[in-house]
């Protein structure tokens, strides 16, 4: 693996320089945190990482993108590095949404599009409207990705009694196969 080519599709993969740049969090509760995520990942796991804002989530989450990456780069993301791989609920809506107004690209290229990389990060679940054509979206992201054995992290500030809520049934049941919901429930590191 070549580290010049991980190192860009790293930059590309749609993390913002803030979490590319730092290095991994010393908090004993992060670590325990990062270890058992780390171990549900390679199956097609759909794992949550739920708390309050600023416990880490999204760092772990390019912890775990920055593993996945330098075991995968040359052959699972081939020639192509400019997988998204982290987005928020609102930029993955916002891209469909984008498509009913004669975008190149429709639902079905969307899905497939997003199946392509072996980890997808999914930052602020908890801002979704929950309405239904967000709900059947979203099912139809997880259940593909879970199908095709491709690991899908979801992250909120929630509790994972309000998550359960926000997500529905169908998504907390495929989290019961391989995955979960790891709370990182510590005081914040921004204070």
């Amino acid at each position: 693996m070549s580290n010049v080519r991980a190192a860009r599709v790293y930059r590309e993969c749609g993390l913002m320089p803030r979490h590319i740049n730092r290095i991994e969090n010393t908090h004993d509760g992060w670590k325990a945190a990062s270890k058992k995520a780390r171990s549900l990942m390679g199956n097609g796991s759909v794992i949550a990482l739920v708390g309050q804002r600023g416990t880490g989530k999204t760092q772990l989450a390019a912890a775990m993108i920055g593993e996945t990456i330098k075991q995968n780069v040359d052959d699972t993301w081939g020639a192509d590095p400019k997988w998204t791989c982290y987005m928020t609920a609102t930029q993955f809506f916002m891209r469909v949404k984008a498509s009913y107004d004669g975008s190149r690209e429709n639902e079905p290229a969307i899905i497939k599009d997003l199946l392509r990389p072996p980890i997808l990060v999914i930052d602020e679940v908890h801002e979704r409207k929950c309405s239904p054509w967000e709900d059947s979206l979203l099912i139809t992201l997880l259940d593909t990705r879970y199908g095709h054995e491709k690991d899908t992290v979801l992250i909120s500030n929630q509790t994972p009694e309000d998550f359960i809520s926000n997500v529905g049934p169908s998504i907390a049941d495929r989290m019961n196969e391989g995955g979960g919901i790891i709370e990182m429930n510590w005081q914040s590191f921004r204070k």
